[in-house]
């Protein structure tokens, strides 16, 4: 059944799917729907329908429908249900043929379809989703989804899930009724990382079982951080980390601290939280010490649900804030005691350099004491001072000295030496110096400071006398001066020194070790009234020297802190003031508490200030003997509160309430500041309950915090041993005994100790002798103290092992990985045991402090043995690689050995390389140049070249064993490096080159000049430009479109083609392309319109110009250039001189020439009516008057007309004065023959002049960027015939010489092919002849051509063009070609004039030939062209000319006339051989009689031979080679003598007389038989030397070898056998023998023939 789609395409009616009744309707009743019929199609149509089969739906009578296009038709069903059942039924219609109104060709289709009826009864309809994907879900979580599974039907339904696996949904049953919805919550728990599909099956039994498909995939989250260890560094600071999830799920992450046996420095934020896949969320650490020194290294895991863990190390080391003092010491020099009392005052700055508020506090300083100070205590505001004002009033004379030590928060104490003298008319002690206070200091620390007076004399004394024995020049400090000395210095350097200032601030006034001492440093009075004096306290003081003290108490004058009665007189009094105390005695002091007010407390500090007696005067002490006083101060303190009485509520604010001290070494001891604040308006007394135990210590142990003031006690830590101490103080406020305040102190004792792992034992592997193996090994320091650790190599094993780092400071808790290197120096087995000498650091002395040395040991073993490396292949050749594409081979590396091999390999260049444009040369690199080859296995290394310069590429594989693989790039290698192989390749570019261009009726030499080729084949050959090499390809991709440079970056050439006239044939220009370089070269021409940039759609690029068409040669990661294709239409009656416009190059000319150079200008005119020109002399007459007036460019005939095609030779003369390049612009006017406008040009004339002697110039240049013939086939360029040269260049010849060359003309085609020279040109005949001039090339065959050229006048510099005119045959006649016995084709019948012509006995001009008339249709020629430049013998000479290998004729013709160095022309009128001396007939006709039996002679001398003869006799054999015929002539055999008859002479001889006669008859007759040989000889010299003679000489010999040369091409003559076969001879008469002589320059010249 169709569909209402289908219905209206192919019926043209729309009826609607058709007509349903849903569930609803009751049976028994009646139940109408309409049902519409529409024409949608574009004719009218006769529809009839069948009613349907059910008698439960009915319809109208059935009667036809007739539908115009566009109506519609509507008709009624009736549902009349009997039973609750479905019903299903159909109306079928029926379409009859018709036409369409609108094409009556097309008909209506026609068909019958059917229309559905339905009812439907209530059912139940679930619907449940077929699929549920979780996705990625993490290990051990839950991801949650809801679907909702719908009641679409009538009925409502009830369902249960039933499932498997680790997916939960619920609710897992339920009931819905109809049209209702259930949301379904599944839940997806992954135990692994797998892939979980699940089938889950809902049972409704109302309707059916729906199948549902779970799918999740279960993925473990992976957290990476970008810092895996924060360094807080040595400040208060806070730092962040990422946490990213690089997983495809969430992951839920967790921190918590992996140890925790120190209080907590660092806090993160957020602990845990959860990061969607591929998110990251930042993590902030706060590093927050409570103390200073604090070194923190604490471990914290970020650990996921799925079991992924990072470890985050933090560490950092607390430091307190910078506080300075501004001076280090105080003088106040000498004050006098007077009425009124004098008061000196100093100001000292300390200064915080910190950003926090600093509380500080001077320890055991009244304010109102001897030296007065201001404020005691206080707090410096951030990035400020203090001022601290000293105050010096003394009382009594004397020497006063004390030392400040100023308590700093969280910083090392601060100490200031304060010195000043008080003195009287009375008593005057020396002055007190701050160098006085530094050696006594000095002498403390020596233990000299019990020495007395007099003994510190005695051995000043005895010093002096030491000294004064030593030899002069002596240092005068030795012994203990320069002890002391050293002793001051230290003592400098010690004044910063926190231990030495604690340890006086904690021993106070009772140190046992001190030269005075009392034995209470704290009087606590209790309770007193100011009513009645209390009981005193006994306070002893004790001398240890062995001198008198004098003791003197400076009681402060008042209590500053009390009422207005405690400030006018003191509170606390000693008895006595002043007392001696003998040596090494004891005095005891009484002291008085005597409160002024009520309800108060007290607290004072009780200065006492003791010297040496014998400083009382300044007349006793001397610089040797002299000691500063003792300052001690005793701290009392009481108060005046009635038993029972309530007193001041204390509000305390202590800094740390848990004071938790850094790991202290045992044995050691650690300080620390606390701050103690008053938050109330009244005065605080704190007083320490418990004394501290003897791991801890306060100081001071009681005292009076002022109203809001701030006080800092000083607590000390000493562990005895390794153990964790922790311990409670109480400090008692106002006397509260019941709510003390409590301070928790914790510390911890530790000692030095590494962990070694493996039980100490470490393991080297096997490695070969001269390598080196390496091992890791891991030391952790397990406490929180710094250690610093040093390896003791023992001398056995020091050589051939070593530890990295072998010493160091390893902080708590972190752990160092050292590395072992194991470099055998022979084979065989080691075992060492290395001693780690380790000791705990003291941070606070930079490292200085002495600790116990703990010694551990650690076996290490090993093993050497031998090996070798080998490489494959021996040269890695990378051939031919692009500049700037890199290309990696493999290089394999061969171990055969039986340990493993460490190698290290380095490049060497072997010879210098092309550099680049920013002088960088290739790049080559080892992808591993350092790693491992395991024993008896090969690795393949990938070796990258990248060539960056055009040119070769040499290197040496160097190839080292390295000491292990430690990859340390500046390790020093075991061996030095050895060859193992080598790397050769060549960087280039794709280049091209044109090698061959041909253009009909252009010679090579014109139409190369006339494109510039050799400049396109110059470019093509250089290295891309920067444009150039943005447009390369990057490794086959291209650049993007918009940064493609524009063409107009590119280098431009015109290529010029010849103008030509309207309506005339099309030229076609042939261009040879090749590619010179060894990569494939892919190149495109692109047309303008095809540009490389994208454009806009505005933009209109215009169609190509008719006068040039740029053309953008591109070659693919190579240049790129424009050929601008230039072309001229003539017009029928337009003129035009076709003149290169780079102008004309003159040949060179030698300076010093009797006569001009005589050149030829060529005036080419192609257009269709005759031209006349005219060059303007006034030019060449300023040329000539600028040299002074001579002519050294002329112009005999600068006018003529140049008929329509044809070329104007015109002459030039060229006379240089000077060897140096010439240039003139010739003026040039030319127009119609006939009358008609002219037009103006110029023509730009170069020459060169040059010094024959010094720099001999050629001038063929131009001619040795051509090829020297047709690399193109004769049917690519449309020629049927071929030249083996485009140009006979003969080069420089001397004047009056001949020059010929070999020629040879190859037929391409099946057929014969006429050729005929063009004679009819002005030099032919007189300058230049081919022989032969015309004639017929057979098929498939060559024939050999002879140029002869000949300089038959002044100088000349000969240059032109000759063609040859092509006439292929049809056929071949049989008598001209015939097939010899090995296949190959001959001319065997020859006409007299030919033969006369192949002779080459007939001078030149008799061989001239008339040209074959021109047909109507231009036939193909060739051009041939002729270079030669004649030159005088004696300038050649000069040159080194090799003039023997030349035939100039001794009798040369007149030369002729000059006038102001012009030679006059004159033209030749007997041909080229025509200018000979004029010679009587008769004097000629012997000349040649006589040459004609010379050569007779010769020739029967030469068959008179006994080689000859030998040769003649000799059965037939092979021929032998022209070249081993010539060694076979014998050379400087005279001729015989020519017997001449003597008129007197008798011819018979009768009876002689007697024997005189007979003998004188005989010496008459051998005296005649002399003088004729004379005779005859000097006549035979003459005419060898006549130059008639040596000219047909020369042209026999040169008419010989081109009939060999040409038999021999033609298959007659084999040049080479080289065995002799005898030749036949007729009867009566002498073959002669050709000969063949071959006369070259060397490679790459012209070959002479």
């Amino acid at each position: 059944m169709s569909t209402r789609s289908e219905r209206a395409q192919r019926y043209g009616v729309d009826c609607g799917e058709g007509l349903e009744w849903p569930a609803g309707w009751v049976p028994g009743r009646e139940y109408a729907k309409p049902l519409v019929l529409t024409n949608k199609s574009d004719s009218a149509m006769r529809l009839r329908y069948r009613l349907p089969d059910s008698k439960y739906f009915s319809m109208a009578f059935p009667e036809e429908i007739f539908l115009l296009p566009g109506l519609t038709h509507t008709l009624v069903v009736t549902f009349r249900p009997v039973h609750l059942e479905s019903y299903d039924d159909a109306v079928q219609f029926s379409n009859e043929r018709g036409q369409s109104p609108l094409d009556k060709r097309r008909p209506v289709p026609t068909g019958t379809f059917c229309i559905p009826i339905r009812a439907h009864v209530p059912s139940a309809a679930a619907v449940v989703p077929e699929t549920l994907d979780f996705g990625f879900c993490p290990v051990d979580e839950t991801a949650v989804r809801t679907f909702p599974i719908s009641n679409r039907g009538q009925l409502p339904i009830t369902f249960e899930w039933s499932y498997d696996g680790p997916f939960r949904l619920s609710p897992a049953s339920g009931a819905m009724p109809p049209g209702s919805s259930v949301t379904i919550t599944a839940r997806f728990t992954p135990s692994d990382a797998t892939v979980c599909v699940v089938r889950c099956v809902c049972t409704i039994p109302e309707d059916r079982a729906h199948v549902m498909t779970l799918e999740g995939i279960g993925k473990y989250p992976f957290l990476a951080s970008d810092y895996e260890a924060i360094n807080f560094g040595r400040v208060l600071a806070r730092a962040e980390f990422r946490l990213s999830n690089q997983s495809p799920v969430s992951a839920r992450y967790f921190i918590s601290q992996r140890e925790r046996d120190a209080a907590r420095t660092v806090s993160l934020a957020p602990v845990s939280g959860v990061i969607p896949p591929g998110g990251a969320e930042t993590v902030t650490a706060i590093f927050r010490p409570d103390v200073r020194g604090t070194q923190t290294r604490e471990i914290y895991d970020v650990v996921t649900t799925g079991g992924n863990r990072i470890a985050i190390e933090c560490a950092g080391e607390a430091i307190g804030p910078i506080v300075e003092l501004s001076a280090r010491s105080v003088d106040f020099g000498d004050v006098p005691i007077e009425e009124p009392r004098r008061t000196v005052t100093r100001v000292v700055q300390l200064q915080n350099r910190s950003n926090s508020h600093v509380p500080f506090q001077l320890h055991a300083v009244e304010e109102n004491g001897a030296f007065a100070v201001g404020c005691t205590a206080g707090v410096v505001p951030p990035r400020l001072s203090h001022t601290l004002r000293l105050t010096y009033s003394p009382s009594e004379p004397g020497n006063y000295y004390r030392r400040v030590v100023i308590l700093v928060h969280n910083q090392a104490p601060l100490c200031l030496d304060v010195v000043g003298t008080g003195f009287n008319d009375k008593k005057r002690p020396m002055t007190l110096a701050l160098p006085v206070v530094a050696r006594a200091r000095a002498r403390a620390r020596r233990g000299l400071h019990l020495l007395s007076p007099e003994e510190l004399d005695a051995s000043a004394s005895a010093k002096r006398a030491r000294s004064a024995a030593l030899l002069e020049g002596a240092s005068s400090g030795s012994g203990e001066g320069e002890s002391e000395g050293e002793g001051e210095s230290e003592g400098d350097q010690d004044e910063d020194d926190e231990v030495e200032l604690m340890n006086e601030v904690f021993h106070g006034c009772c140190d046992p070790t001190a030269a005075l001492a009392f034995d209470e440093e704290y009087l606590d009075f209790g309770a007193a009234s100011r009513l009645r004096v209390g009981e005193p306290r006994l306070l002893r003081l004790t001398n240890r020297t062995r001198g008198k003290i004098a003791v003197r108490w400076a009681l402060p004058h008042g209590y500053a802190s009390g009422g207005s009665l405690d400030r006018l007189g003191a509170v606390f009094a000693v008895n006595p003031a002043t007392c001696d105390v003998a040596p090494e005695s004891t005095a005891t002091f009484k002291v008085h508490f005597l409160p002024r007010s009520d309800s108060q407390h007290y607290f004072q500090r009780l200065e006492c200030v003791a010297s040496f007696k014998s400083m009382r005067s300044f007349r006793l002490v001397s610089e040797d003997n002299f000691v500063p006083p003792w300052s001690l101060a005793v701290g009392a303190h009481g108060h005046t509160f009635a038993p029972g009485a309530s007193r001041f509520i204390a509000q305390p604010l202590l800094s740390h309430p848990v004071l938790s001290f850094p790991v202290c070494h045992v044995g050691e001891t650690g300080y620390q500041t606390v701050s103690l604040t008053n938050e109330g308006e009244t005065p605080m007394m704190f007083s320490l309950r418990t004394g501290a135990s003897c791991n801890f210590a306060i100081v001071p142990p009681a005292g009076v915090v002022p109203a809001l003031g701030t006080q800092l006690l000083a607590v000390r830590f000493s562990p005895t041993e390794v153990a964790q101490y922790d311990r409670t103080v109480s400090l008692v406020l106002n006397g509260e005994e019941a709510n003390p305040l409590k301070m928790r102190l914790l510390g911890a004792g530790s000692e030095a100790s590494l962990r070694l792992p493996h039980g100490g034992r470490l393991f080297l592997p096997t490695t070969c002798v001269g390598a080196s193996s390496t091992a890791c090994l891991t030391i952790s320091n397990p406490t929180r103290l710094p250690l610093a650790y040093e390896w003791d190599l023992p001398e056995s094993a020091a050589d051939v092992l070593s530890v990295s780092p072998a010493a160091g400071v390893l902080s708590g808790k972190a752990s160092l990985q050292t590395t072992w290197v194991f470099s055998p120096s022979s084979p065989g087995h080691m075992l060492a045991k290395v001693p780690c000498l380790v000791s705990a650091v003291d941070s606070r002395t930079g490292g200085t402090g002495s600790y116990e040395v703990l010694n551990q040991v650690l076996t290490v073993s090993g093993a050497g043995a031998s090996g070798q490396l080998s490489v494959s292949p021996a040269v890695l050749d990378f051939g031919a690689i692009q500049v700037g594409l890199p290309r990696r081979l493999p290089l394999t590396l061969v171990n055969s050995s039986t340990v493993d091999l460490w190698y290290e390999l380095s490049f060497c260049r072997t010879e210098a390389c092309a550099m680049d444009e920013a002088g960088e040369a290739d790049v080559l690199r080892c992808l591993a140049p350092r790693g491992l080859v395991p024993a008896r296995n090969s690795v393949a290394v990938t070796v990258q070249l990248e060539a960056l310069a055009r040119g070769s590429i040499h290197y040496d594989v160097l190839c080292a064993i390295a000491p292990g693989g430690n990859g340390d790039a500046e390790s020093v290698l075991l061996l030095p490096p050895t060859r193992l192989s080598g790397i050769q390749a060549r960087g280039e570019y794709p280049a091209l080159q044109v090698v061959d261009a041909r253009l009909s009726g252009v010679s090579q030499e014109a139409l190369w000049r006339s494109l510039q080729l050799k400049q396109v084949n110059d470019e093509l050959n250089d290295v891309p430009s920067a444009e150039e090499k943005a447009c390369m390809s990057v490794e086959g991709k291209p650049p993007p479109i918009l940064h493609a440079p524009a063409t107009s970056t590119f280098r431009r050439f015109d290529l010029v083609l010849p103008p030509r006239i309207q309506t005339s044939a099309e030229q076609r220009l042939r261009l040879l392309i090749r590619n010179t370089s060894r990569l494939p070269a892919r190149w495109t021409l692109k047309y303008p319109t095809e540009s490389d940039v994208q454009a806009e759609p505005w933009v209109d690029f215009g169609p190509p110009s008719d006068e040039q068409l740029p053309l953008t040669l591109v070659v693919e990661c190579g240049k790129r250039l424009v050929l601008n294709v230039k072309g001229r239409t003539l017009g029928p009656t337009e003129t035009h001189l076709a003149l290169p416009s780079g102008g004309i190059r003159l040949g060179a000319a030698p300076i010093g020439l009797p006569t001009p150079l005589r050149q030829t200008l060529e005036l080419p005119n192609p257009s269709a009516v005759p031209v006349e020109y005219e060059i303007n002399s006034a030019a060449l007459d300023a040329f000539t008057s600028k040299h002074l007036g001579f002519e050294v460019l002329s112009c005999p005939e600068p006018a003529g007309v140049i008929s329509p095609g044809s070329c104007a030779r015109v002459p030039l003369l060229f006379h240089p004065l000077e060897a140096r390049e010439y240039f003139i612009s010739l003026p040039l006017r030319f127009g119609h023959a006939r009358g008609g406008p002219c037009k103006d040009t110029t023509v730009l004339i170069r020459a060169n002049g040059y010094d024959p002697s010094d720099a001999p110039v050629d001038s063929t240049s131009e001619a040795g960027v051509m090829p020297p013939c047709s690399l193109l086939q004769p049917s690519q360029v449309g020629l049927p015939v071929s030249l083996s040269l485009d140009t006979c260049v003969f080069g420089r010849l001397p004047q009056h010489s001949d020059g010929s060359q070999f020629l040879i003309l190859s037929n391409a085609l099946d057929t014969a092919c006429k050729f005929a020279w063009d004679t009819a040109h002005p030099l032919y005949g007189s300058r230049v002849a081919i022989h032969p001039s015309g004639g017929s090339v057979p098929p498939l065959g060559h024939v050999c051509c002879k140029v002869c050229v000949r300089g038959a006048g002044p100088p000349e510099a000969l240059d032109l063009v000759l063609g040859c005119t092509l006439e292929p045959l049809a056929s071949t006649a049989a008598n001209d070609f015939t097939r010899t016995a090995d296949g190959t084709r001959k001319l065997v019948a020859e006409r007299p004039e030919q033969r006369r012509e192949r002779s080459a006995l007939t001078p030149l001009a008799a061989r001239q030939s008339l040209a074959p008339p021109l047909s109507s249709a231009a036939p193909p020629r060739l051009l041939l062209g002729v270079r030669a430049t004649f030159l005088p013998s004696a300038t050649l000479r000069s040159a080194a000319f090799p003039l023997a290998e030349h035939f100039v004729p001794r009798s040369l013709p007149p030369p002729e006339p000059t006038q102001l160095g012009r030679s006059k022309p004159r033209r030749s009128q007997a041909g080229i051989y025509g200018a000979g001396v004029a010679r009587d007939a008769a004097t000629r006709r012997a000349q040649r009689d006589t040459a004609e039996a010379v050569l007779v002679e010769l020739l029967q001398d030469v068959m008179r031979s006994e080689e000859v003869r030998r040769v003649l006799q000799a059965p037939p054999v092979r021929i032998v080679p022209w070249f081993a015929q010539l060694a076979f002539a014998r050379h400087g055999t005279a001729p015989a003598p020519v017997t001449v008859r003597c008129a007197d002479a008798t011819c018979e001889v009768g009876v002689l007389d007697d024997a005189a006669a007979a003998e004188e008859r005989k010496q008459e007759r051998a005296f005649a038989a002399a003088e004729a040989a004379r005779r005859t000889t000097r006549r035979l010299r003459d005419v060898q030397s006549s130059a008639e003679l040596q000219e047909l000489a020369a042209y026999v010999l040169e008419g010989t070898l081109f009939s060999l040369v040409s038999d021999a091409s033609h298959g007659e003559l084999s040049l080479l056998d080289q065995t002799p076969t005898a030749p036949t001879a007729e009867p009566g008469r002498t073959r002669v023998t050709k000969a063949f002589v071959r006369r070259g320059r060397g490679l790459g010249d012209t070959q002479e023939w």
